[in-house]
């Protein structure tokens, strides 16, 4: 049986803010493809899933989540991204969320279900890690677990080779999915 009831997977950006361009690629182009490969691999799945395919998407389900009768907890938000950054030679994925403990001192839910997501993924990116971040608007926002996937590095050579290819797209959705899937079983 899940841990979570729901899982809320949005691509980060959108197409009036692209995010990275490297090469004429755009972030949220990406991303969206990604997720949506990543629906398909989830979709055969028990997991209640809720696609945010636009900002107002998002932010009407945030708002569903804070006022619902349900136990927040139970809900995990996924924020898909990309990285970029001036050294080219950086690449590698990493997770971002909130630099909080659960009631027994542990890693917060959302810390590990990145564990699950970061492993799944390892076959293609370098593991950058976990990131406690406590300045991002997103995190600080979700009234559930909310996780920000930086699944690669746009300005680097060899994750954008990944990242803009159709096959590795939907290899790279495939490990997604079971990264997730794992997270939303195992993570309490």
């Amino acid at each position: 049986m899940p841990q979570f009831k729901a899982l809320i997977l949005s691509a980060g950006h959108h197409p009036y803010d692209p995010g990275a361009i490297s090469m004429a690629h755009a972030e949220h182009s990406i991303v969206t493809q990604i997720n949506w490969y990543t629906l398909g691999y989830l979709s055969s799945t028990t997991i209640h899933i809720v696609p945010a395919t636009s900002l107002r998407a998002k932010v009407e389900w945030i708002k569903a989540v804070a006022i619902a009768d349900d136990d927040p907890s139970q809900y995990l938000l996924i924020e898909t991204h990309l990285n970029s950054f001036h050294d080219k030679r950086v690449r590698g994925m990493e997770m971002l969320h909130l630099p909080d403990l659960d009631d027994d001192g542990e890693l917060s839910a959302a810390g590990r279900a990145s564990d699950h997501i970061l492993y799944s993924l390892s076959e293609l990116f370098a593991d950058r890690g976990r990131k406690m971040r406590d300045d991002l608007y997103l995190l600080n926002q979700a009234p559930c677990p909310a996780i920000i996937s930086e699944l690669g590095f746009l300005s680097n050579k060899d994750d954008r080779n990944l990242l803009v290819s159709p096959p590795h797209q939907d290899r790279i959705a495939e490990l997604y999915a079971q990264g997730i899937m794992a997270a939303m079983r195992k993570v309490r």
